[in-house]
């Protein structure tokens, strides 16, 4: 694979897809209980909200955050929340340093703090010119695909994985 080297304008709101049904992430953190409707949770970066909409509709205290998939999750959040989640957001940033910075400012907004990422490699196409320390598709779109390894590299050893498989890795930290 060709590494692109010019400067590029990576489109993070492209990669937001529309749901039909919850992410693999919420039924987990439903299933396991995570997810409580005595608890405020906020999902940062929430994409097109599907995942917020549902969850509300269904009396859970939950917000949306979303700086580029959607006009409607445009609120910047503040104050504490029981619960935030990170939804394949992490992926599709481009610059190492501002996934940290993402990260530390989750740790703030939330006692306790749940990201999933995408995992898999078996995605990758050929059509996609390696970028950074990822890929960028033909539209423009940042992928990075995480291994557990490469988690703990980046956030440290302290991080505690809930799941790892062929599509992703959630983990708390």
């Amino acid at each position: 694979m060709k590494n692109v080297k010019e400067n590029v304008k990576i489109n993070r709101g492209a990669t937001a897809i529309a749901r039909q049904s919850l992410s693999k992430p919420a039924k987990y953190f439903l299933k396991k209980g995570i997810f409580n409707k005595n608890l405020s949770i906020l999902d940062y970066g929430c994409g097109k909200g599907f995942d917020v909409e549902t969850l509300k509709n269904e009396g859970f205290d939950i917000k949306g955050y979303e700086p580029f998939a959607s006009d409607k999750f445009l609120e910047k959040p503040i104050g504490k929340f029981d619960i935030v989640v990170n939804n394949y957001v992490l992926n599709v940033v481009e610059i190492p340093e501002e996934r940290k910075k993402i990260v530390k400012e989750l740790k703030k907004l939330g006692k306790k703090v749940y990201i999933s990422v995408r995992s898999d490699k078996k995605s990758i196409k050929p059509t996609w010119k390696k970028f950074g320390d990822g890929f960028i598709t033909p539209k423009k779109k940042k992928k990075k695909i995480y291994d557990v390894e490469s988690l703990k590299e980046e956030f440290g050893n302290d991080i505690k994985i809930l799941v790892s498989d062929s599509i992703g890795i959630t983990f708390e930290i």
